[in-house]
C-alpha cells in the first residue's frame, strides 16, 4: 500500500502527468478505455498530454480495496475503483465517470515502479 499511496498522494499535487513518469518504469504498459495501448515511458508522457487535452481538469481519485506483494518481494499488484469529477463540481456532485483500476509495481533500484496502470470503466 506504500507505494500506492505515495501515487495518490503524488496525483494531489502534480496531476497524474506529472505523477506518473515519475513514478513509472522505462517499458511500462498503460491500458486505458478508447485508445491503444501505451508502451513506455516516452510514449507514456504523450499519452498522458493527449488525454489531457481532450478532458482538460478534473479531479481523479483512487480508492484501493487491496495490495499484494510476492513472496519474493519483487512484484506487486493493487486494485480498486477510480472517479473522475469535473474541476468546478460542487462537494457532494457524483462522479461523471467511474471505473476500476489494477497497477503492477516492480522493485528497481530500491523503489517500487509501475509496469502496468490499467484502467476499465463502469459499465453504463
Amino acid at each position: 500500500y506504500v507505494a500506492e499511496r505515495g501515487f495518490h498522494a503524488a496525483v494531489q499535487g502534480d496531476g497524474r502527468r506529472g505523477a506518473l513518469p515519475a513514478i513509472a518504469a522505462e517499458d511500462v504498459r498503460a491500458l486505458w478505455p478508447g485508445q491503444a495501448p501505451v508502451l513506455g515511458r516516452p510514449a507514456l508522457v504523450a499519452a498522458l498530454a493527449a488525454r489531457d487535452s481532450v478532458a482538460p481538469g478534473g479531479r481523479l481519485t483512487w480508492t484501493t480495496t487491496d495490495a499484494r506483494v510476492s513472496a519474493s518481494m519483487d512484484l506487486g499488484v493493487s486494485w480498486g475503483r477510480w472517479e473522475q469529477r469535473a474541476p468546478d463540481a460542487a462537494a457532494g456532485t457524483p462522479p461523471h465517470e467511474t471505473g476500476s483500476f489494477l497497477r503492477v509495481w516492480a522493485r528497481e533500484g530500491g523503489g517500487w515502479r509501475v509496469l502496468v496502470d490499467a484502467e476499465y470503466p463502469a459499465a453504463r
